[in-house]
Order: C-alpha cells, then sequence, then structure tokens
C-alpha cells in the first residue's frame, strides 16, 4: 500500500510542472468527456482518463491537458523528493556546480540525487543539468527504484540489445534499471525499434508510465517483504555474537539501527560484542520498495559451563571399562576435564559456531557393586559443569575346571589332581588346594598335585579367588579302601 500511494504521489507532482517552480498556477477537474487535447482516439486516452478519474493527475485553467509538454530535471528532482517523503537537506556544500544553495531546487536536488543522479566528468566539479528535461531513461529509473527494484531483479541480461537498436545511448550506469522496466512492461520503445532514452517525457508519457506502474505493482505491493534472522555466538570470543540472515535482493538491512550490507542475493550478517552478562535484544529490520519486515531476536548472554558428552554403561561384568566422549566449550578450547579429581587428557580439537569440542578416553577399573564415576569440566572463566554415573559391576567369579580323572573309590594311596581356573577379570586368580580341611598348595591360573589319600573317607577342595575377591570352589570326595596288607 506505501507503494502504491509512493505512486500515486509521483502522479500527483506531474501535474506541478507548469511553473519555473514546479506548481501549477491553477487546475480544474476533468469533465466526463476528458480534455479538449486528450480525445478518446488519443495514445495515453485511457491513462490520463483514469488517473484524472481517480484525481491522481489534473489539467489546466483553459480545459486543457497539455500532453505534448515537458518537465525539467530539476522539476523532477522535486517530484522525487515529494514522492518518497524525505526529509529535504540543506547542506552547506553544494553537490554539483550548476545547483548552489541559491537556487530554488537546491535542496530537491540535493535530497533527490540518490534517484536522479548528477553528471561526473573525469575533471572537473560534478553538475546537475538542471534545466535541461527529463530523460526517459530518468523516469525509468525512478520508476524501478520506487517499486524497490534492483539490479538483482533482472531475470533476461540481453533484454534492451534484444528489443532496441540504440542501446548503446542508453547510459552505462542506468541499464540494468532501464532493463528491469522494459522487462517489467513499466516502459516500451518505439515502433522504429529504438528507446529513446535522452528524448524528454511528456506529461502523456509520465501518466502512462505511471498508470502501467500502479496497475502493474499490485501483487508486488501485496507481497510481504521475507526476512530470516538468527544469532550465534562466535566461537572463541567471550561476549562476541553474529547476527546472520537472508532477505529479498535489494532490500536494506539495519541491526538495532545500525545498517548492514547485504549481499545480492539478500544475505548478511554483523558481529556485536558484549562485555559483561545480560539480556540483549537484537531489532533486525528490512527495508525495500515502501515495504518493511521486522524480527526481534532475545539474547540472554551469560557464560555457560562446559558440556560434556560420555558414554558409561549402567551394569557391566567386565571389572575395566572405557569411559568415552566429548567436552565443548563455547568460549574455552582449553576447558580441563577431571575424573574422580584426577585431571584428564582430551585430544582431537574441533571448531565450529557452538564453540571447541575435544574428545577423551580413560580405562577405568571397577569394583565388585555399585562405582560411583564423576566427570568435572571447568573453563577459564570458573564456570563448572559435573556428571555423576554409578556402575555396577555384576562379576561371576573364576571357574575351576578340572582336568585330571577323580574317582569316587580308589585303591590307589596316591593320587594327582590337575586343573586351571579362568576368569573374566582376572588372567591369573589365586588357586588354593585342600585335602581334608588342610591347605596343600596356592597355585596361580593353573595346578597339578600328588595327593596323599588317607584310608576311608577324603576330601579334596579347589578354592578360586579373583583379584575382585570373587570366589568359587569344587568339591571332590574320594574313598580310598586300603589293601588288607597295608
Amino acid at each position: 500500500m506505501k507503494k502504491f500511494l509512493v505512486l500515486l504521489a509521483v502522479c500527483l507532482m506531474l501535474n506541478m510542472m507548469n511553473s519555473p517552480y514546479g506548481i501549477a498556477a491553477a487546475t480544474v477537474s476533468t469533465s466526463n468527456n476528458g480534455y479538449q487535447d486528450v480525445p478518446q482516439d488519443f495514445w495515453a486516452y485511457q491513462a490520463v482518463n483514469d488517473l484524472s478519474k481517480r484525481g491522481v493527475i489534473s489539467g489546466y485553467s483553459d480545459g486543457t491537458f497539455k500532453p505534448q509538454s515537458s518537465v525539467t530535471r530539476e522539476e523532477f528532482a522535486k517530484l522525487v523528493s515529494a514522492t518518497f517523503n524525505m526529509d529535504l537537506i540543506n547542506p552547506a556544500h553544494a553537490d554539483f556546480a550548476d545547483v548552489l544553495p541559491n537556487r530554488w531546487s537546491y535542496q530537491y536536488v540535493e535530497t533527490a540525487k540518490d534517484y536522479l543522479t548528477g553528471y561526473y566528468p573525469p575533471n572537473g566539479r560534478a553538475f546537475f543539468d538542471p534545466e535541461a528535461f527529463a530523460t526517459r531513461e530518468d523516469v525509468a529509473v525512478a520508476l524501478v527504484k520506487a517499486l524497490g527494484l534492483s539490479a538483482t531483479d533482472l531475470k533476461d541480461k540481453n533484454i534492451l540489445s534484444e528489443k532496441f537498436s540504440d542501446v548503446d545511448k542508453i547510459s552505462y550506469s542506468l541499464r540494468n534499471y532501464v532493463a528491469i522496466a522494459t522487462e517489467r512492461s513499466l516502459i516500451n520503445g518505439y515502433d522504429d525499434g529504438t528507446f529513446g532514452p535522452d528524448r524528454p517525457v511528456t506529461r502523456a508519457e509520465a501518466a502512462t508510465l505511471i498508470y502501467r506502474s500502479i496497475k502493474g505493482s499490485n501483487a508486488d505491493a501485496n507481497a510481504p517483504l521475507q526476512l530470516q534472522a538468527d544469532v550465534f555466538g562466535v566461537a572463541g570470543y567471550l561476549g562476541s555474537f553474529q547476527v546472520g540472515g537472508k532477505t529479498e535482493p535489494g532490500a536494506s538491512v539495519a541491526i538495532n539501527d545500525h545498517t548492514v550490507t547485504a549481499d545480492d542475493k539478500g544475505n548478511f550478517d554483523a558481529v556485536f560484542h558484549f562485555d559483561k552478562e545480560g539480556i540483549y535484544t537484537f531489532d533486525i529490520t528490512a527495508s525495500k520498495g515502501g515495504k518493511t519486515a521486522h524480527i526481534s531476536k532475545d539474547l540472554n548472554f551469560t557464560i555457560p559451563a562446559p558440556v560434556i558428552n560420555v558414554d558409561i554403561p549402567d551394569t557391566t561384568s567386565s571389572s575395566q571399562i572405557n569411559i568415552t566422549g566429548t567436552i565443548s566449550d563455547i568460549y574455552d578450547q582449553d576447558a580441563a576435564l577431571y575424573l574422580n579429581n584426577d585431571k584428564l587428557n582430551t585430544y582431537s580439537l574441533t571448531v565450529t559456531k557452538q564453540g571447541y569440542t575435544k574428545k577423551f578416553d580413560q580405562i577405568y577399573s571397577l569394583q565388585s557393586g555399585d562405582n560411583t564415576i564423576t566427570l568435572r569440566a571447568k573453563n577459564s572463566y570458573g564456570k563448572e559443569n559435573k556428571i555423576t554415573k554409578t556402575v555396577t559391576l555384576n562379576a561371576d567369579g573364576p571357574k575351576i575346571i578340572i582336568d585330571s580323572d577323580i574317582p569316587s573309590t580308589t585303591s590307589n594311596q596316591t593320587l594327582i589332581i590337575s586343573g586351571r581356573a579362568q576368569d573374566k577379570n582376572d588372567d591369573n586368580p589365586k588357586i588354593y588346594l585342600y585335602l581334608n580341611d588342610v591347605n596343600v598348595d596356592l597355585f596361580y591360573g593353573q595346578f597339578s598335585k600328588y595327593l596323599t589319600l588317607k584310608n576311608g573317607s577324603n576330601t579334596i577342595m579347589v578354592k578360586a579367588v579373583d583379584n575382585l575377591n570373587e570366589t568359587s570352589t569344587v568339591t571332590k570326595a574320594v574313598y580310598y579302601n586300603a589293601p588288607a596288607n597295608q
């Protein structure tokens, strides 16, 4: 809607060109039959008639519209200034040698210089040529800028050479704007295949161009301006945050009233610094062609503690586990990590937008039952994080294997017993060998022993103990039936 009002303002200003100062001395409303010098078969009749009914343009007191009258560059500068509701500026030093502070149009020319550019010779001062007529390329540029379009909106880069034979006469710096105006049918060429960039714009032409702009810009005017933005901490820099996002190509962007440059695809970013913790707000605004989009992002700036990610089982049957994981910190690449108060070695540093990340792994020995494991991370800013895990060791104990054959009854007084003990957590568990409750010997891992039996019942017991004090036993009963002559 704002864009439409801007274009209406352009139209209203076009009728202010009768006097040297750009303001018509007197106007009258049109009749149903239109102006006497704009008959129904006149090429611009529809545009003039439509805009007149809307009250956008007016004729003169003698009932004429003067369709062939032209406007000057300084009059057009006033039109542009009023169209965009610009705050008139009055600089102490003139930008153009031929428009000095005492000239009636000085403020308008200075204010509208971004829309209606001057001329910049290689040597000497820039000049504006205020009394020259505004040309077709001047108006084409103004219409394109009024619609918020830029060079990135041009789809067919060859459209000027395809349509016009006098492309070389179009100012080089303005060709993209003229191309966009042509591509969007805001302005057309002549029957002879020329564009006529230097031809003065008449009131009839201006009415037609604005009429086309109004009819062709409704969809663009109603479409919301696209804007996306987010806030990221800058890795390694305490209190530094990057505000980045994307808007439409050609849009201007401001963050907290600071102008930010967007690239030709609409991407933008800026870095902000804060020296203390607190809540900060980023107001991101994009503007294009009278449309505005706004996003507000709140940032709660606190110095975070390091983050610990660890893989520890809840239960295990192994007396040793490998504790693995990562420690991450957004600002400190040297954040320390402790395991039950013992500092761990970290390695493989990686850097991302989320900060610094390092890996760790540590072999840890468990005791039977519940084991408490505490990981504590601390950075150079005094921020700490702690994770406590309980790991339960359910050990099975040693397994005793008897390799020799032990009979239940024998007539041999001497008996050999051999075997071994296997344990998941101990390669050489202790093996105690008992005969009739008397300890015979101590072995490690495996055993072999000759035993002398007594007459009658004998009890052989093998006991294995691992490094976790897990115990298992095997008991064998042997009856020695001594020969009668013994």
